[in-house]
């Protein structure tokens, strides 16, 4: 339930819909508690949990490092994949 946190490399078949994702959660809601964003903007680092964010490694190359992808998104999504914020607080 919990494989939405940081520090997980983004799969190559990850495939990322913010408008499906939002509603992967909503589904999940109405049997969990809401903890994440309504519209996906986390509060902290003002990024859209739901779409992949990248990052320049150290030997000059693009990579995504995380992100909620529609398949994650039909869990139980408690935390900022970017910032590691907690909506759980």
């Amino acid at each position: 339930m919990f494989d939405t946190m940081i520090d997980m490399k983004i799969r190559e078949d990850s495939e990322f819909d913010v408008q499906q994702s939002i509603k992967n959660q909503q589904e999940v809601w109405k049997t969990l508690p809401e903890f994440a964003p309504s519209n996906g903007i986390c509060c902290k680092c003002h990024q859209q949990i739901y779409a992949p964010r990248k990052y320049f490694g150290r030997d000059g190359t693009t990579e995504y490092k995380s992100g909620i992808d529609i398949e994650q998104s039909k869990h139980l999504v408690t935390g900022c994949p970017h910032c590691n914020r907690s909506y759980c607080d």
